[in-house]
């Protein structure tokens, strides 16, 4: 329906609009070099979907975490695991990243990057993801990156 209201407006020449098309999970695996096997291991990961919300008496605090220590994103969305978590992304970015610069450089960069980081909130030593950066956090998960840094709240 966008697509269709913004091919009406008159551009100048050479200039288009484009939409980001939805990749299909099975291509997702594959920029992420999740095999059969990895993606079985992948499914035995714990996931959790609670509703938990921020303590704000307490501040928030930047850290690098263990992603081990991720354990699912705070929302109710009805996923069932990391997998359909990463076929629930649709932001085409963290992808194309991966595949063009490789898993090493977005583990460096969810490692060291100190500008717009992604939001977990803890909860009994366990962290959920919590708004900004859901992409990032789940592709790291599912790509068995060890840590991030982030920007944490605490549960009530």
């Amino acid at each position: 329906m966008i697509s269709a209201m913004i091919k009406k407006i008159p551009l100048p020449t050479g200039v288009t609009v484009g939409f980001s098309v939805p990749i299909r999970l099975r291509v997702k695996l594959r920029i992420l070099k999740l095999t059969r096997i990895n993606k079985k291991i992948v499914r035995k990961i714990s996931y959790e979907e609670p509703t938990l919300a921020i303590n704000h008496a307490i501040p928030t605090r930047i850290a690098v975490i263990n992603l081990s220590d991720l354990n699912g994103i705070n929302r109710q969305e009805g996923l069932a695991d990391w997998i359909e978590a990463v076929g629930s992304l649709h932001k085409q970015t963290n992808f194309d990243i991966i595949e063009q610069t490789g898993l090493s450089s977005f583990e460096n960069y969810i490692l060291n990057n100190i500008i717009d980081l992604p939001q977990v909130i803890e909860s009994n030593g366990a962290f959920y993801i919590n708004g900004g950066g859901k992409h990032r956090l789940t592709i790291a998960k599912c790509c068995h990156v060890s840590q991030a840094n982030v920007v944490i709240s605490v549960a009530l």
